[in-house]
Parts: C-alpha cells; structure tokens; sequence
C-alpha cells in the first residue's frame, strides 16, 4: 500500500511506522492512500482512499482508493492511463474480411474487431472511386473499346486496339503492302488492303472486255447514246480502256410519239407517249420529260424517269398525269375508261390545250436551253392559231395543231394520216417513227386517242 499525506483532524501530521516508536499513531489519526500503481491515482475513475490509525498502528488497509482495473471497450479509461478503450489488442494491426489491412478498435456495440478500408472498383484497399470502368470510349484514331483500371489502379484508362496497316481497328498485322505482283493475265500491280482490311492482296486487274489490263468498260455491242439522244453501239477503243460510242447513221433516236392535252373528262386526262423507232432497246435512266409554259417561257420538269426505266426496241412507253382535279381525280390514272396503264407519272404540269412544248431530255437535273441543245432528244410543239406569232418552241417550221379532247400523233411515214394511224388504217400498226424535224408535218390530229404504254408490244 501506497501512503500519501496524514490528515488528523484536519492537519497534516508525519508519516512513518517506526518500530523503535512505542506508537506509530494516534488513535483515530487519518493519512491519505492509494493502492494502484504510482501515476494512476486520480487519472480517469481512479482516485485515493484514507487508512485510520487503529491502536496506535496504521493497519495498512486504505479505504475507499479505485484502483485501475482491466480495459475493455465501454467508453470509459478502466486502466486509468488517460486513455479511453484502449483495451489490449486495441491498435493492433489486422486483415479485414476483403483482404485489405487496418487496425482493431472498438465498435459500437463495446466490441473489438478490425477496421480496414474498403477496396475501390479497381481493387485497391482504400483507393479513390472510380465510376466509369467498363464503360465504352473511343481512341483518338477511331478504335472502340471500354476503360480498365490503371496500373495503379487509381483511376480509369481508355484502353482500345490499334489501327492495323490497313486502318482496321485489332485487324492482324497485313505485310507485303505496296509490293509488285501481277494478275492471272500478266497485267501489272501492287499488294494493296482487301475489302476486309485484313490480308493484302493484288491489285492488279484481269483482261477487261477489250482483253487489255484495265478495268471493265463495259460490254463492246451494247447500246450507247450520244448527242441528241442519237443510239450507237459501244466499241473498244485503241488501247482497250473504254468504249467509244460509234453511233447509226442516220441518227436513230427515242421520239415524242403522241401528246393529249386533255380529254372531254377533264384537263388533266392527259398523256405524253413514247416510242422506239430504232433497232437498240434504250435506257431511260437519267432522262426526264420537260414542258414550257407559252405564257411565261419558264421550263418544268414533268416526271425525272427511274433507273430501271426502259423502252423496248420498237416498243412505246406512257407517261400519265397523276394531278387531282374534280371530274377526274388522279388525273389520267383515275379515269375508269383509261384501260391502257402509264409506265410513269407526273402530277405538277398542266398541258395547256391551246400551245405549249414538251421536251425529251437526257438529264433529269439540267433544263434544255431549246430545240438546238445536245440534251435534247425531240421537242414537240403545238399551237391552235398558226397564223398568230407561235409562243411555243417547235421542230421546222410550225408547230403542229392540237386538237380539243383528242390528241396529236406521230406518223408513221410521209403518208400516213388521222385514217391510216386509226384503228383499222394500214399504219395502225407501222409505228410512230417519221421524223424530219418539223412538228407540223410530222404529226395528225386524231380525235380518238390510242395512248400505247410498254406492255403494248412492238410495231412494226
């Protein structure tokens, strides 16, 4: 036992027990103690306690001292060293359950286990968040692929395959670019990228059409068309790298066949025909119908034709009006006695009766400039008053006549007439294909109209 200072009474009094003393105390004399170790007392809970002098001998008993007592997590400094839960292990390092390392304390419920971090999308015991691993992302050359942890594993990086050489994105690696090789027939080339991008191979090119080392021209024979629409056939030129256009002579040409302005349904019954007067099937691709407003001179397109449109050798082809009016809606195509189909439709032109033009044109994006233009097939004009200064553009030397509720009619030769290109006449089967470039002597008027479309058949 510890002793501290004597108190009697009050007053301090010396300490000491001294055998040789008769007496070590008075009776009842009190002094100080303290039965912990030194440093402790009155640290936290623990304090000092009083021994009382009992028959002149201290008794070595202290009454009432708290003495440091074991730590444990209570919130509370048991062992008295000014620190509060620092029960033994407390502090110690230790390994959490996901692997990481921390330090043992005490827990709220006045347990001790281990504290350690938690480990970021990366897996790095403590490391910063990272939200966008695994999300897409894009390389600076184009190359798709997703972000992964760092090396270490503190943020996110893009990481995407390389362009191969042939700018593939992870292709395999392609060698031999750019090196000399030759084809099946000897033509000179170079080791380029396949369509794929993933092997090389030789560029260069097999005999062409024209068997010369060139890419295909096209098939020599085939049909061909010039200036004016005039048809030829293709043929190799001297060193086999494309065709040239040897057109027939005289020139053989699509023509304007015949033209309704309207019928006694409505205005807007009405049709331009084709026809094919040459030995050669002809594309249409690209070609388009034009008319001229009297009026105002201003061009319109009428119907750009499909590339898959074609007329036939000998064949027709009818073009319809599709525009809304009230006794015929849907122009010609919704007239119930129009039994012969259009192969195309125009809807936004409306063929004036009295005088207009009509235009056959080998580009659908480029207005004819009139009847001298290379683009222009044929052109045919008509006007009711021949005598008056015409306003439409016409072939020779006037236009031709329309007539009210018929239509105007290609002949057939030199002496065909309304009777003849009529049901029953001699021409009526001869075909639309005179033409010696004057509207007024080249065309009939014919009451009945006889529009011909593709399904028609061939004449002669």
């Amino acid at each position: 036992m510890r002793v501290a200072v004597l108190f009697v009474l009050g007053a301090v009094a010396a300490c000491g027990n001294d055998a040789s003393m008769p007496m070590d105390c008075t009776e009842g004399e009190m002094r100080e103690c303290y039965g912990g170790p030194a440093g402790t007392e009155n640290v936290g809970p623990c304090k000092t306690g009083l021994e009382i002098c009992s028959g002149g001998r201290w008794p070595g008993i202290c009454v009432g001292d708290i003495v440091p007592r074991a730590e444990s997590c209570n919130d509370f400094d048991d062992n008295c060293d000014g620190v509060l839960d620092n029960a033994p292990t407390v502090g110690n390092e230790c390994t959490g359950t996901n692997g990481c390392t921390g330090a043992r304390a005490c827990d709220a419920g006045g347990s001790i286990r281990c504290f350690a971090p938690s480990k970021n999308e990366c897996d790095l015991c403590g490391g910063p968040d990272i939200t966008n691993v695994g999300d897409g992302c894009t390389s600076d050359e184009g190359c798709v692929g997703e972000f992964v942890c760092s090396l270490d594993k503190n943020f996110a990086v893009c990481t995407t395959p390389t362009k191969n050489e042939c700018g593939v994105c992870g292709g395999p690696t392609v060698t031999g670019l750019t090196t000399s090789c030759m084809s099946a027939d000897n033509c000179p080339g170079m080791m380029v990228c396949n369509a794929m991008g993933d092997a090389a191979v030789c560029d260069a090119p097999v005999f062409n059409e024209c068997n010369a080392c060139f890419p295909p021209v096209g098939t020599p024979g085939s049909t061909c068309v010039g200036d004016h629409g005039c048809v030829g056939a293709g043929a190799c030129n001297g060193t086999g790298d494309a065709l040239t256009c040897t057109l027939d002579a005289p020139c053989g040409h699509v023509m304007i066949s015949e033209i309704s302005m309207g019928s006694a349904v409505c205005g807007k019954d009405e049709f331009v025909e084709l026809y094919n007067p040459t030995s050669r099937d002809v594309s249409l691709a690209g070609w388009a119908l034009y008319s001229r407003t009297a009026s105002s001179g201003n061009i319109n397109l009428m119907v750009a034709f499909a590339p898959t449109a074609t007329i036939a050798s000998h064949g027709y082809f009818l073009v319809g009006c599709n525009g809304n009016q009230a006794a015929c809606t849907g122009g010609y195509t919704g007239v119930a006695a129009n039994t012969v189909t259009v192969d195309a439709t125009y809807s936004s032109v409306d063929l004036n009766v009295s005088v207009g033009t009509v235009y056959l044109s080998t580009k659908n994006n480029q207005n004819p400039t009139g009847v001298a233009d290379v683009t222009v097939v044929d052109v045919v004009g008509w006007d009711d008053n021949l005598n008056a200064q015409p306003a439409s553009v016409f072939e020779g030397t006037n236009p031709t006549t329309p007539i009210t509720n018929g239509s105007v009619e290609r002949k057939a030769n030199a002496s065909s007439t309304a009777i003849t290109l009529a049901a029953g006449g001699s021409d009526v089967t001869a075909g639309n294909g005179y033409d010696t470039d004057d509207n007024v002597s080249n065309f009939v008027q014919q009451a009945v109209r006889v529009p011909q479309n593709k399904a028609s058949g061939t004449e002669p």
